[in-house]
């Protein structure tokens, strides 16, 4: 019996490690040389994780773009609390 096989990106949450998921995933996205939401079947995660894989799910977005945002708001935020 041959079972069906799927490609499935899972990103965890924690806040600040969604810099380093966008990091990796630039630089796979760079060595495949295609979006990476054409790389993968099933993509989900938790809490920032899931944000950005709704984010690459939907094509709404690249992941320059999420890097920038993330930084702005990592900026005002240190900024706040100055």
């Amino acid at each position: 019996m041959l079972f069906p096989c799927f490609k499935v990106l899972s990103h965890d949450g924690g806040c600040i490690r969604g810099f380093i998921i966008l990091e990796t995933l630039e630089a796979i996205e760079k060595e495949a040389g295609k979006p990476i939401k054409y790389l993968f079947d099933w993509i989900g995660g938790t809490s920032t994780g899931g944000i950005i894989a709704l984010g690459i799910a939907t094509g709404k977005t690249r992941l320059a773009s999420f890097r920038y945002k993330s930084s702005n708001v990592r900026a005002e935020l240190q900024a706040r609390q100055s």
